[in-house]
């Protein structure tokens, strides 16, 4: 969607001297992991959070949760409404996505379980294995 977001927004009469962010919204890692388990079950994928005092504590003995720190609990809330009216962008199911980026760890060999999939998506187009 990023590449076609950038010849909408070149090409679009009310697009010029606007910002369009480019995604439905934002997700918690855990959110994340969930709708890859919901895709693909058999994957058994675990989305357990630590609570934020347990992150707290952490960072006291670890540099990176450390750095971390400023961004415990904040919400980075974005509004797309301006990308779908403007640009006409309409945005992909996140269960479809969920779906399709499984299969491609799958492909890559960086997550197991599940058969080889079907398709893959490139330049928005799906296209069928050869």
């Amino acid at each position: 969607h990023g590449a076609s977001a950038h010849v909408l927004a070149l090409s679009k009469p009310g697009a010029p001297g606007n910002r369009f962010i480019i995604t439905r919204g934002t997700h918690w890692m855990s959110e994340i992991i969930n709708t890859f388990g919901r895709a693909r079950p058999e994957l058994k994928l675990s989305s357990k959070n630590a609570p934020t005092f347990v992150m707290r504590i952490m960072a006291l003995f670890n540099a990176n949760v450390a750095a971390m720190k400023t961004r415990f609990d904040v919400d980075y809330n974005v509004n797309s409404e301006p990308t779908t009216r403007v640009l006409g962008l309409q945005f992909i199911e996140e269960q479809e996505t969920a779906r399709e980026t499984m299969d491609d760890f799958v492909a890559l060999g960086a997550a197991s379980g599940v058969a080889e999939p079907r398709t893959s998506m490139c330049c928005g187009k799906r296209a069928k294995k050869a």
